[in-house]
Order: C-alpha cells, then structure tokens, then sequence
C-alpha cells in the first residue's frame, strides 16, 4: 500500500509539471527575474532608475562598479576577472554603540560562479601538507575549501561582470557579517550613506536604528589582497610573544609538534638592502583621525613615532609615518577609518575606559594589511581620578589609627590634604577633622585572592584576566609628586602658585601625556 501511495505521488507531481511548465523555471531573486529565453534579465532592465557611483580618481577604474538609485537600493558589478581573485571583506559598527569603531571580524576568500549564484570561497587554512606529493594530495581531498556565503547573480553587467544586490547581501544579509549584533537592526529604514570604489577597494555604510533603537552605522571595506609582492612569512620563535597566524602542517608523521605560527607582521624592508642604516621601501603610515582632541595629539603622536627607534636597530630608518587628519583644514579627510586600507587612531567618548589595537591580516601569510586603534577617552578620566583620589588612598594605607586621629589635628600632613588641589584643601582638612574619633581601618583597596569565595585564594599568579596596568602606571608617576622638586615645579607650596606648564583636564601634562604616550605605544 505504502509503494502505491508513492508512486501515485510521483505521477501526480510530474504530471502538474507538466501541466505548469514555469514551476521548474528559475526561481526570483530579488530584482533577479528572468528573462524572456529563461536566462538572466538584461542589465538595462534591472539597473532601470539607477545611477553608476563615481568615486575613482584617475584613469585606473573602479574594483567593482557601483549602482544607486533614489531609494537608496545598490547594485554592484564585479570586475570580468573577478574569479579566483584574494579579497578581504572587513565590517565594522561604525557608530552607534560604546565600541564604536571596533574592528568587528573579516571573511577572506574568493568570489566564484556556480550556475548563477556569485559564491565567497574560502581556502583551506587549517590543515596542509608540505610532505611528498601523494600526501599533499590526501590532505586534499578531505581539508577542501569552505562556502563563507553565496548571493544570487541579478544580470550580466555592460563591463563584462556579473551583477548582484548589494543591498540584499550587505545590508539585509548583515547577520552574515555580525552575527547576532545584527538582530533587531531596522534594515527597512536604512540609508546608504557611502559608496564608494576605488581600484583596489570599495566602502560602503548603511544609516540605520539599531536593535537599541539608536541610529548607528555599519560599514563594509572589500579590498584585495596583494600576493607575490615579495613578502616571506616569519615563523614564530616560541621565546618571544607574537600575535600569529597558525595552521596545521601533517606533511611529516614523525614530527611531534605539527603547528605551524607565523609572526604576524608588516612587510617592511629596506629601499636599498646595501645600506647599513636605509628608509623603507614602504613606510608604515598611520593616520590620526580629526576626533583625536588637539590637546593629546602630540601625545598620540609621539606613542606611534617611539616605535621608529625600534626599527633603526634593524636598519630601518623612518619606518613609521604619521599623518594627521583634520577636519578645520580638509586634510586626509578624504580617507575613512573604515577602510582596509589604512590605518587609523581612533578616538572616541563613550565612558568605557578602554583602549584596543586590533588588526586585520593575510590569513595564509601573516602579513598585516589593515591596523585600527581605538582609545576612549575615559581612560584619560581614570588617570586624572588617579592623580587626585589614588595616591593619597595608597598612602593612608600605611598609617595607624593612632596616626590618622593625630593627622586629624595636623592636617596640613595629611597626605589627602597634601595631594589635594589648593583650593580644594581647606575643605578637605574640614571634612577629616569631623571624622569619628579612632576610625576602625577598613581597607579601601580589595585584593585579588582576599575573597575566600573569589577562586583566587592561594594561587601563584593571577588569572582573573583583568589588566590593572595603567591604574598602577599612573600610581607610580603620582609618587613623584611627594618629591620637593616637583612639589616646586608645581608651586605645590603655602601660596598655592599654579603652574605655569599646559593642565591637560586639570592635570599637568608631564603626568597625562606620557601615559597617553605609552598606552598608544603599547596597542
């Protein structure tokens, strides 16, 4: 019974299909319908109301050629020698959110046509062999290449290219690029805010209210990867930290450990190898974005220009430029922190307190094409909140209850008053003369492993992963105020002289700048 059930099924569907010839035909993606023979409709036909983007200079083309109309809606056609061609496509939440600005992640692989979908191949980057031939050939045939994300082709362009959506794959298929930030983003309301191409690279940001309801943006940079431009992958030296870029080698049975780790790293290298001391052949350059408050610009500065030193040890002179952007004069305004191509010290103010270096890099090399470093400002507050409230709390630490009742009567030794901003000092003093008579000593500061239910009790190291670096930086530079020659320097003395240096935040700059120096050293 149950095979007569099925093969009546089975006629009865092949014969509406015969009967209904258009439901086998190819199905509708979007502006994608099909054309009268049943192939794909002519380009003039669905770019009908759009507009082509020019955003090259020069003579050079575009990466993919762009299309806009009214309502927003983007269409791009890819180059005719698109296929098998390295490209990086980098996303970012530009604005909106406290991480603002943030690299976000970035899929690396190929575009290619299967039927008439346009697919993002990704190679195998986990597992190879360098062994004999027969190996490399079963490494082959079970680490194969990977689908990133498939997009309907629309039409063939006029250059020879295949169109797609782009505001289909980009913005309505934005939870291909972020993942669960994405959820809850009003696509409908979105505007496309920059398109742009250039010969190696297209930018692109939707407008829209994110799933908090404000409006933020989030930005798109596909470039290509450069390949055979002389750059020789560095393995790892287990003695030294490196950030890296690690694959599976099983080409040698007998080696017991099968990782591989390149240094990830620039391709920096000498203009003439001859000389003992040369400029690079490309500089590194860094750009400083028009937000940077001109009160710290020196600052940032002087942290991305401290690592040429480094590199003169190898030889290399001026290996690191720095460019600064800005708003008042139009200077590399042109250039957006979005884009892989460049790298850029971004500033923002969302009272996190945070500082992040990321970067984007070759995934089979280790190179770095792209490098974003993000500082909020709020780091900045936490090292004036160390100048006024950390020392002193360090320094009562030490003192007894018999000491503090003593101070009480004696405030002008106190260090809380000592530390204190002249014209804060007599209210100060006030406030620890009411305190109560022999305080009990409550510590102020809670250490890790104080906490019997913290986990932490007893360990050699500590593993909560918290990084205090900067609190104890700054508490280290404020113990140089207790020495008579800064207090001078400061007019810290019974007239209350100001002095005479720049206050960065009410802060003299000899203790902002340089820890702003090192912080952007370090990232």
């Amino acid at each position: 019974m149950i095979e007569l059930l099925a093969l009546s099924l089975t006629l009865a569907l092949t014969q509406d299909t015969q009967a209904n010839p258009e439901t086998t035909a190819r199905p509708s993606f979007g502006m994608g319908m099909p054309g009268q023979d049943g192939g794909l409709p002519p380009f003039d036909q669905v770019s009908d109301g759009f507009d082509t983007v020019v955003s090259s200079v020069g003579d050079e083309g575009s990466m993919y050629t762009l299309y806009r109309d009214e309502d927003d809606r983007l269409l791009i056609e890819l180059s005719p020698n698109y296929e098998g061609q390295p490209i990086l496509i980098a996303y970012t939440v530009s604005s909106g959110i406290g991480e603002s600005g943030v690299q976000v992640g970035d899929m690396y692989g190929y575009w290619t046509r299967i039927h008439d979908q346009l697919v993002l191949v990704q190679p195998n980057l986990e597992v190879k062999s360098t062994g004999d031939e027969q190996s490399q050939s079963g490494t082959a045939r079970v680490f194969t290449e990977r689908l990133v994300l498939d997009v309907p082709i629309i039409s063939e362009g006029p250059n020879g290219g295949p169109v797609i959506d782009g505001t289909s794959l980009f913005l309505h298929g934005a939870s291909n690029f972020f993942g669960g930030q994405a959820r809850g983003m009003r696509s409908d309301l979105a505007v496309l805010s920059k398109a742009k191409s250039f010969p190696s690279n297209v930018e692109l940001t939707f407008e829209l209210p994110l799933a908090s309801g404000q409006f933020g943006s989030i930005s798109y940079s596909i470039r290509t990867v450069p390949k055979n431009d002389g750059y020789q992958p560095r393995v790892a030296d287990h003695r030294i930290g490196y950030f890296n870029t690690t694959h599976k080698d099983i080409g040698d049975a007998s080696n017991d450990d099968p990782w591989v780790r390149y240094v990830t790293r620039w391709h920096l290298e000498k203009a003439d190898p001859s000389l003992k001391m040369s400029p690079p052949k490309q500089p590194i350059v860094f750009y400083l974005e028009h937000t940077i408050p001109v009160r710290y610009r020196r600052w940032v500065r002087d942290g991305i220009l401290e690592w040429n030193k480094a590199y003169e040890e190898v030889g290399i002179v001026n290996a690191i430029e720095v460019y600064q952007q800005d708003a008042s004069t139009g200077a590399h305004m042109d250039k957006d922190p979005e884009d892989a191509r460049f790298n850029f010290i971004l500033w923002t103010n969302g009272d996190m307190g945070f500082a992040i270096g990321p970067s984007r890099v070759d995934p089979e090399t280790g190179q770095i094409l792209d490098a974003d470093i993000v500082m909020d400002e709020a780091f900045v507050s936490g090292w004036t909140k160390a100048w006024h409230k950390l020392l002193p709390e360090v320094a009562m630490q030490s003192f007894t209850p018999e000491a503090r009742e003593w101070l009480k009567s004696h405030p002008n030794w106190d260090p809380r008053v000592r530390l204190a901003d002249p014209l804060e000092r007599k209210e100060i003093a006030k406030q620890i003369r009411s305190m109560p008579a022999h305080p009990a000593l409550a510590q102020t500061t809670e250490m890790i492993g104080d906490d019997e239910y913290d986990g932490l009790g007893n360990r050699v190291s500590q593993t909560n992963g918290a990084c205090m670096y900067p609190a104890y930086q700054a508490a280290e530079l404020s113990m140089a105020r207790l020495h008579p020659d800064i207090l001078a320097m400061l007019g810290d003395d019974e007239e209350g002289d100001d002095y005479d240096g720049d206050m960065l935040d009410g802060v003299p700059d000899w203790f902002i700048g340089p820890l702003l120096r090192d912080v952007i050293m370090h990232e």
